[in-house]
């Protein structure tokens, strides 16, 4: 319960106050050829499964919190930067405010890891996933 609490805290503001001027157009570019279906399994099982299970199972056991939090939004900028490179030289404020989400969402799964247990990480990441990637590219 949880990892569904915190992953609506986080998800639901940045859904009401930045859906349109940010969200929309920026799951449009991460993901211009997937289908709804294809994406709510790719953001239900794969990436959430994948990234909880390596950063917070196998590296969080390891390095101290805020390491493990840095190395995860790393790995999310190299994962969606290059596709949306268009976007970040027009609007580099965007892609800021991006960088910033994604480390303020990887810091709050590694709390959620630390406090809560792995499940509760993975189904923060669920919610937040849902609400900040799924309804916005509906």
């Amino acid at each position: 319960a949880w990892g569904f609490i915190y992953g609506l805290m986080f998800g639901v503001p940045f859904l009401i106050f930045l859906r349109d001027p940010i969200l929309v157009p920026a799951t449009h570019q991460i993901f211009p050829t997937f289908s709804a279906g294809t994406l709510l399994a790719y953001l239900v099982f794969v990436m959430p499964i994948s990234e909880t299970l390596f950063f917070r199972g196998l590296l969080q056991n390891q390095l101290v919190f805020w390491m493990v939090g840095l190395l995860a939004t790393l790995w999310n900028i190299v994962l969606f930067f290059p596709v949306m490179w268009q976007s970040i030289i027009q609007f580099p404020a965007v892609a800021f405010v991006i960088a910033i989400t994604l480390l303020m969402m990887n810091m709050i799964y590694v709390y959620v890891r630390e406090r809560n247990g792995l499940a509760a990480a993975w189904i923060c990441q669920i919610t937040a996933n849902l609400l900040m990637l799924y309804i916005p590219f509906l």
